[in-house]
């Protein structure tokens, strides 16, 4: 089995549409959103508090398991067209 986790930055409804696709494919084993170790705040001091991009965005993490290595460029495949059709963000992390 492998692990895959991806950081979603943008509305809920990105998450949800990235877990409800991901949910649907035979090549998961199971999927989970799971709670960061490190808050996602806009901090004050950063030079991008209060940027446009950042109003109303939040960042949900997301571990997805497969089950092998074979599937996992697909599985990365279709978690990026899903986010980018919502015009969310998408990366993948070592972890959370």
């Amino acid at each position: 089995m492998t692990t895959l986790n991806f950081r979603v930055t943008g509305p809920a409804a990105a998450c949800e549409a990235v877990i409800n696709r991901l949910a649907e494919s035979e090549l998961i084993h199971s999927i989970e959103e799971v709670d960061g170790m490190m808050s996602h705040m806009d901090d004050e001091d950063s030079s991008s508090a209060g940027l446009a991009e950042n109003i109303d965005a939040s960042v949900y993490d997301i571990r997805v398991h497969t089950d092998d290595h074979s599937s996992d460029e697909e599985v990365r495949r279709m978690a990026e067209l899903t986010v980018r059709s919502s015009g969310a963000m998408l990366e993948e992390t070592d972890r959370f």
